[in-house]
């Protein structure tokens, strides 16, 4: 069921569930209204209704290719870009999920890093780029790993984006930083969106990043209900998400430290964070925290639906919100990280009872290849 949604223009101030910010809009942005008392637990017909096609990745396990966490996702042209954060390690796969090659930290020459940040994608030069804290560089690659260059970047990022034309930073939450995004344009560096001194001691960060290019680059800060438009000369709040009583109060923030903010939200299924926000030609799509649910916005409809878990009824697979990942890329896709685990055990119980077709199969088969303790499997979602 659709939510009731109200698309409304803010042309004086930015409205947010934690009151007014001082930022200043250079054009409107809009207003989505949730309604959490009409959201879908479950939607019981997800590819009939929802998405127009599904497509499975079953990403290769090898002692190479093994990894912890995908802490970003990038697809771009064919290819599968996985940052692990644990290990501080970028995968590059194929469509088919085979590895092409990985990149993990060796030193501090040519090519070498320590510690590594994120990774982007330059859609202009098709490189790949990694942000390293130590050295403090930029590495670049080619889309299959090999290594072209390094250089040096300004101090203290700890995630990134690249358009066309720039690139923006997201600042460490230092004294030494003023400000959340840094942005690298036209041979000059300029700050934007203050950093408030009361996120410094109470910052939540995501497992994915809050800075995310889709159709735009957009980036979601704790404690914030705006998403933010990035330029190369400007920060504006584009959308503000509001949540009703399901927000949390700036008062409450500030009297309180970040335990008992962690625990009154979880206590009073409050909503302290906007994440994985991407935009495509039609769709507006994020996740909210930590009452967790995943948003598919229509633009044209200007409607939300809201949801906990999708039940793939063709492959008796349930998928809770927290499975779904923001990928840096373009289109109106939605992709799920599935335990191989997981995966392995619905699949197989449920399409063992049924006669199915050769499409349907190849999960199947997947499934009985699969052990425990593989990589996950990644099934993509197309929005129509």
């Amino acid at each position: 069921m659709k939510s009731t949604t109200r698309l409304v223009v803010f042309t004086l101030f930015t409205f947010s569930f934690f009151g007014c910010t001082d930022s200043k809009l250079s054009e409107p942005n809009e207003i989505i209204e949730l309604d959490y008392n009409q959201d879908k637990d479950i939607s019981e017909s997800l590819t009939t209704q929802l998405f127009q096609n599904r497509k499975l990745i079953k990403l290769e396990t090898t002692e190479e290719s093994v990894f912890s966490n995908i802490n970003r996702l990038i697809i771009f042209e064919d290819k599968h870009f996985i940052f692990d954060l644990d290990t501080e390690s970028v995968l590059i796969f194929d469509e088919m999920g085979s590895l092409i090659s990985k990149i993990k930290p060796t030193g501090r020459g040519p090519g070498e890093y320590i510690q590594l940040s994120d990774i982007s994608i330059d859609p202009q030069s098709k490189q790949l780029v990694l942000l390293c804290a130590i050295p403090q560089i930029l590495i670049y690659y080619d889309l299959n790993g090999q290594y072209i260059k390094h250089e040096a970047m300004p101090e203290f990022n700890r995630s990134f984006s690249i358009g066309h034309h720039s690139m923006y930073f997201i600042r460490y939450l230092t004294e030494v930083n003023a400000n959340f995004i840094g942005i690298y344009a036209n041979g000059g560096f300029k700050e934007f969106l203050p950093i408030e001194d009361y996120i410094r001691e109470r910052m939540v960060y995501s497992p994915h990043p809050d800075i995310i290019r889709s159709d735009n680059i957009y980036f979601t800060k704790v404690f914030d209900s705006n998403v933010y438009g990035i330029t190369e000369d400007n920060v504006t709040p584009k959308y503000t998400i509001f949540l009703g009583s399901k927000s949390i109060k700036l008062n409450l923030i500030k009297r309180s430290n970040l335990r008992d903010i962690q625990r009154l939200s979880f206590e009073q299924d409050l909503i302290y964070r906007i994440s994985n926000f991407r935009e495509s030609d039609k769709y507006l799509t994020f996740s909210t925290y930590p009452f967790s649910r995943l948003v598919i916005y229509d633009k044209q409809e200007r409607q939300a639906s809201l949801y906990s878990k999708f039940h793939d009824p063709e492959i008796g697979l349930y998928l809770n919100s927290s499975m779904h990942i923001a990928h840096d890329g373009v289109g109106s896709d939605l992709v799920f990280i599935v335990p191989a685990e997981l995966f392995k055990k619905n699949i197989t119980r449920y399409l063992n009872e049924y006669d199915i077709d050769d499409v349907l199969g190849m999960y199947r088969e997947t499934a009985n290849e699969l052990n425990d303790t593989d990589n996950p499997v990644l099934i993509i979602y197309t929005l129509p």
